[in-house]
Order: C-alpha cells, then structure tokens, then sequence
C-alpha cells in the first residue's frame, strides 16, 4: 500500500485509479459485505500515506470522504452473533 501510495504522490497513479482502489479494500459498492481485516489495514495504511495530498484534489476529498464514512460504519458493525466484526487492534487503527 505505502507502494501504491508513493507512486500516487509521485503523479505515477491518478486520483482515480487510487480511489478505485480504496473503494475496493473497503468494499464500498458492497453494503451487506463485511471485508477482511487485512484489507481495511491497507486502507487505512494507504491513507496515512496520501490522505493529505488526495484531499486537494476535488475526487480525491470524494474518495476520503466515501472511505472514511465506510470505515466508521465498519468499525460499530456487528455479526449476526452480536458480536463485533473486527479485532480490537483493527478498530482502533480506524
């Protein structure tokens, strides 16, 4: 992710390829799916990494603001058990 970040600052990567990218790891099309915990730690590495540069761009305050509101909604989920979908280590991370 730190890769993909880099390229992205490097204007290698376009805001759009980068916010596909996002979309996906967090699953943002996907309402009724949960994504792996590995993938929202990418995500969320992959913010650190370019979320003040992507933030200038008009798409990329998109993508940021689409992705961030995901991983907050993903952070309160709950399984079908009642109990909390992801790791203490990951909800902490968002």
């Amino acid at each position: 992710m730190k890769f993909i970040g880099h390229l992205y600052l490097r204007q290698l990567l376009s805001a759009k390829v980068v916010g596909s990218v996002s979309r996906e790891l967090v699953a943002c099309d996907l309402a009724d799916e949960l994504p792996a915990e590995h993938a929202l730690e990418c995500a969320c590495e992959l913010l650190l990494a370019i979320g003040f540069t992507l933030e200038t761009v008009p798409l990329g305050q998109q993508v940021v603001h689409q992705v961030c509101g995901r991983l907050l909604e993903l952070k309160s989920t709950k399984t079908s058990a009642g109990k909390v979908a992801y790791s203490k280590r990951v909800q902490f991370l968002i």
